[in-house]
């Protein structure tokens, strides 16, 4: 099944029910506009019209937008990755910031004396044992060499609070 709509569409009522479930309702209602400007888009392009003698292809393709008011499930990939990314840029975009600031020869690696800077001024650890321990984690051999990635890893896996709602 899953095959068969990754080739083809989605009616309105099944893409509706995906993004209920998988988002908070005023990031529903943005992707719902965007589902939207596509279908539309589709039915504005105007290949409507209907005539006597068609080719196959015409044919084809009148019986594709007959079904205009279905999504592809190609558009419906690409708005949601996009939007996922979007979103995830936002998340980062404060860490984005302190790093950089923390980050003085702009080369994309930080110390260990540019990690506890950035710490500092994350303002969430003040605790010295806590920020060996991190050091420890990211530097184990004492490199003196953290990337972005690395510390996105770091703090993603090592400092959000797990919901406590969560059964792990």
């Amino acid at each position: 099944m899953m095959g068969e709509i990754q080739k083809g569409t989605l009616e309105e009522w099944h893409w509706r029910a995906i993004i209920e479930k998988m988002y908070d309702p005023s990031d529903f209602e943005v992707l719902e506009q965007k589902f939207m400007n596509v279908i539309h888009d589709r039915k504005a392009q105007g290949l409507f019209n209907e005539k006597k003698k068609m080719t196959r292809e015409e044919q084809l393709l009148l019986k594709q937008q007959r079904d205009w008011k279905k999504l592809p499930f190609t558009d419906f990939q690409k708005i949601i990755l996009d939007f996922q990314l979007r979103e995830h840029e936002k998340f980062l975009e404060k860490f984005i910031t302190v790093f950089k600031t923390t980050d003085q020869d702009n080369n994309g690696v930080i110390n260990e004396d540019e990690f506890r800077d950035l710490i500092a001024s994350m303002e969430v650890i003040d605790n010295e044992e806590e920020i060996n321990y991190l050091l420890q984690i990211i530097d184990p051999y004492n490199n003196q060499q953290m990337t972005f990635s690395e510390l996105v890893h770091l703090f993603s896996s090592h400092m959000v609070p797990l919901d406590p709602k969560d059964p792990e």
